[in-house]
């Protein structure tokens, strides 16, 4: 069951996903892959980067982007500089 703000979370970046998804849309992974999520803070509140991880890779795979994130070999996680209204970029590579 996911809190009101996971759901919340998670329907802006299938919204984010979609608007950024070429048409037609390409197959689905089913490899292994690097991914790199480079994090953006809406704020200059101090975070713990390895707690956005778990949401973004479950949007991707709630997003058909892959099967499941097990696909996932190596995650790179990098604290970016303040941005408002606060972004990911999401980098995936294949291994």
């Amino acid at each position: 069951m996911l809190s009101a703000r996971a759901r919340s979370f998670r329907n802006g970046a299938l919204a984010a996903i979609k608007q950024q998804t070429p048409t037609p849309r390409p197959d689905l992974i089913d490899y292994p892959v690097r991914v790199t999520l480079e994090y953006h803070p809406k704020t200059a509140r101090k975070y713990d980067v390895d707690n956005f991880s778990k949401g973004v890779l479950d949007a991707l795979t709630h997003a058909r982007i892959w099967d499941d994130d097990y696909l996932v070999n190596e995650l790179i996680l990098i604290k970016g500089k303040k941005k408002p209204p606060g972004s990911v970029v999401v980098t995936i590579e294949r291994l």
